[in-house]
């Protein structure tokens, strides 16, 4: 049984399966007693998942943050009035570099990865709060010094960003 579907899919299910799913909004349905976050990924999947919500993805903090889940989207794309969503906005050239593809519970999405993950968390840190800006910066100096870190690939995507001076002095002065 699926945890999450979209209308599509919830046509080809029998009327025993389809009782048992709710109406969580306009085309998605999902279990009674399922996690939302897989309903936030099918209904905003052109997104890419950042800051607090990739950091516990990733493992780089210790708890797992529920709601506001964070969203990075393509400039022009609609105001989300959802309180569960904390929303970003990133050119489209910006917006899908460093992005991979993972899987939820069945529902795939985009993610930055840690390379990538990192300049956002530098871009964005008002956005965060200080205790876990400490502990994630930890977590890549632990990374970095494990060589777990893909360094040349960091280098390469600041390159490409507005202001690559002052990451590339950042990286240096607090992972490196």
């Amino acid at each position: 049984m699926y945890n999450v579907v979209m209308i599509s899919e919830a046509k080809h299910l029998t009327r025993n399966q389809r009782r048992k799913l709710i109406s969580y909004t306009r085309g998605i349905y999902q279990e009674t007693n399922d996690d939302l976050f897989d309903s936030y990924l099918l209904r905003y999947s052109t997104g890419v998942v950042t800051l607090l919500t990739a950091l516990s993805f990733h493992n780089l903090i210790d708890e797992w943050i529920l709601t506001p889940y964070d969203f990075a989207f393509q400039y022009g794309y609609r105001t989300i009035k959802d309180r569960n969503i904390r929303q970003f906005r990133d050119s489209k050239e910006l917006l899908m570099m460093g992005t991979v593809k993972e899987i939820h519970n069945g529902v795939e999405f985009y993610l930055y990865n840690k390379e990538r993950l990192l300049i956002e968390l530098w871009r964005k840190e008002k956005y965060i709060p200080r205790d876990i800006y400490k502990q994630a910066i930890f977590s890549y100096r632990e990374l970095a010094n494990s060589g777990n870190l893909n360094i040349p690939l960091l280098k390469e995507y600041i390159s490409k960003m507005p202001k690559s001076n002052i990451y590339l002095s950042r990286l240096s002065l607090e992972v490196l």
